[in-house]
């Protein structure tokens, strides 16, 4: 479905990403909207998408675009919005990084995803086999060789690129920094 509207915002909104002209819009049950050019594009699961809660975005180096989905995973698209690669390894997607050929996948309920670019295999690090306080990873975000990410209840972590060496800074640590009013 394309619709030529400037002004249009879709209800729902929970991600935007602008990239090179484009503006994509990621909605909690409506799918997914692209504005290029002053056309709207809608994309749900009848027409391609394997969820309409769209959860994440992360717009790469290679033009590319990674769609977290809730309970559909990791949808790839290449360049246009006509074929999708989809990852099902990782469920419930909350955000999604990139660095050089590697893609970090922070997941609700599963911790840390790593997707290998160059030879396609992923791996999880979470609460059981790792340093990961908790598995619910709300947000990410990458300065340098870190990955930060703020853990639902736990605190914030520091993933390190390249030693996997994880630091966690808890919220109890930190109870003065919390004012309370009453």
């Amino acid at each position: 479905v394309i619709v030529r509207d400037t002004s249009f915002v879709p209800d729902n909104l929970m991600r935007v990403c602008d990239s090179n002209g484009k503006t994509f819009f990621g909605t909690n049950g409506n799918g997914l909207y692209l504005i290029e050019n002053g056309m709207t594009t809608h994309l749900t699961v009848e027409n391609g998408l394997t969820s309409d809660v769209v959860t994440a975005f992360c717009h790469d180096d290679q033009d590319n675009l990674w769609i977290g989905l809730y309970r559909g995973g990791i949808m790839l698209n290449q360049k246009n919005m006509e074929s999708f690669t989809v990852l099902d390894s990782f469920k419930m997607v909350s955000s999604i990084i990139h660095d050089d050929n590697t893609i970090y996948v922070g997941t609700d309920s599963y911790g840390l995803g790593i997707y290998d670019r160059k030879t396609g295999k992923t791996r999880l690090l979470n609460s059981r086999n790792s340093g990961l306080p908790g598995n619910n990873i709300v947000s990410m975000c990458r300065c340098d060789d870190e990955i930060w990410m703020a853990v639902y209840t736990k605190g914030l972590c520091s993933f390190n690129t390249r030693t996997e060496k994880i630091d966690t800074y808890s919220l109890e640590a930190h109870d003065e920094l919390y004012v309370d009013n009453n």
